[in-house]
């Protein structure tokens, strides 16, 4: 019966998980979408401002631990951040809806001002990430601690989905502006979040009433762990042969010919695997190697695809309206939806697994902040800068930057199997600030 009662409570846990990650990718998604509506108005160096907009998701550590110890212990130590935070990017995507339609549909956009917004939504989000990464350390039973990697990469995913894949295809044919979109979303953050406020009731957590300044030290130590400084080679190293992948490809994929509305007819089969991937892959994801199996492949299969972007992108320069070059961009959208699935639900289920609950959501964003430096290095910014200096001086500037990106994979992938295997072998408590002098 107790058994029972702690799946059940386990569903209703991730249920929750579920719906604020799914929020968080909201303004992601849009972020995301606003450098296509912005192609051939935009130069790369616009572009790459566009890109730095998601760094407070680099830099949320600099508050994190504030996060995790200023509290109003009659609201809760999560709510009292999560549902001010999550206020504010309603009410701020609602009443800034008319504005920003009219900045990304200048015929001159205010770059620098687009770029200022979807800041401002990323700082916000990155507060609610820590609010929630750190509930979810404790919302669920230890036997279903894994869930979280999941509902995390499924609600991120559909989040993101639905307001970058979503909204492309319905702007495409008419259906929408961004005006419309963007004040819906709003709506639906204050709806929902009011829901979460007045419904959900979060529990005490044991040991929680903490001083800021011993939350910082505590960040401070567990950066120095042994272990922790092993596994931030290889968040810091791994994503840099995808930089230049991630940051043009679709740009060029337009920039070459291949027409909005074709890439807007990906939305049902990105949006569907966005969501069935992670749920595919959970078993697998979470299992007692997550970093040596599924994350390695993943690798792979993403490394694989860099000289095949260069093939697709020039099918589709040759024959921009033919039906073989959209199937073959179809095909590598949803192969690097695959790969970069794989890499980062077992990510995130190996953080789940040796963070420390004591230090809360603290924890989980100093891995996450070394996961998310890694992925901005080289930085898409950089790549789209790097592609717009070589235009002078290369006939196909891409061409140079995969092979650079390739070759720093190549070298990865040899180096790494072995020391990821180790790296999984480090006892839990060796995870733990303090747990070296106690031994």
């Amino acid at each position: 019966m107790g058994e029972a009662d702690d799946a059940a409570g386990d569903l209703r846990a991730a249920g929750l998980l579920l719906a604020l990650y799914t929020l968080q990718g909201i303004p992601m998604g849009l972020s995301g979408a606003v450098p296509l509506l912005l192609a051939g108005r935009a130069s790369y160096a616009e572009q790459a401002l566009l890109s730095l907009a998601s760094l407070p998701f680099s830099l949320k550590l600099l508050w994190a631990p504030l996060v995790d110890a200023a509290y109003v212990r009659r609201w809760g130590r999560r709510k009292t951040w999560l549902v001010p935070t999550q206020l504010l990017i309603g009410a701020t995507m609602l009443l800034s809806r008319g504005r920003v339609d009219a900045w990304v549909a200048a015929a001159a956009p205010p770059v620098p001002r687009i770029a200022a917004y979807f800041a401002a939504l990323y700082a916000l989000c990155a507060t609610q990430d820590v609010a929630v990464d750190g509930w979810a350390l404790t919302l669920l039973s230890k036997r279903r601690a894994g869930w979280a990697a999941t509902c995390n990469g499924v609600g991120q995913s559909l989040g993101y989905a639905l307001s970058y894949v979503g909204f492309v295809a319905l702007h495409a044919r008419g259906r929408v502006s961004l005006a419309a979109f963007v004040g819906a979303c709003g709506a639906g953050f204050l709806l929902t979040t009011a829901a979460v406020a007045l419904g959900c009731r979060e529990r005490a957590e044991a040991g929680a009433a903490v001083a800021p300044r011993a939350a910082y030290g505590r960040a401070l130590a567990a950066l120095r762990l042994p272990a922790v400084r092993r596994l931030a080679v290889v968040l810091l190293t791994c994503k840099a042969a995808f930089g230049c992948v991630d940051g043009a490809a679709q740009l060029e994929a337009v920039r070459r010919g291949l027409p909005t509305e074709a890439v807007a007819a990906l939305a049902p089969p990105l949006l569907l695997a966005s969501v069935a991937l992670p749920l595919a892959a959970a078993r697998w994801t979470a299992g007692p190697r997550p970093l040596s199996s599924a994350f390695l492949w993943g690798f792979r299969l993403r490394l694989a695809l860099n000289p095949l972007t260069y093939v697709v992108l020039r099918c589709v320069e040759a024959a921009p309206a033919s039906r073989r070059a959209y199937r073959a961009y179809a095909a590598l959208a949803l192969l690097r939806e695959a790969g970069s699935t794989l890499m980062f639900t077992s990510m995130m289920a190996f953080f789940a697994r040796v963070a420390d609950p004591g230090l809360g959501g603290t924890y989980m964003t100093l891995l996450n902040t070394l996961a998310n430096v890694g992925a901005k290095w080289p930085p898409p910014s950089l790549a789209l800068w790097g592609l717009g200096a070589l235009a002078g001086a290369s006939g196909d500037p891409l061409r140079v930057e995969l092979l650079a990106c390739t070759a720093a994979g190549g070298l990865w992938v040899v180096g790494f199997p072995a020391f990821l295997r180790r790296l999984e072998a480090v006892p839990r408590e060796r995870w733990r600030p303090g747990a070296r002098k106690a031994s």
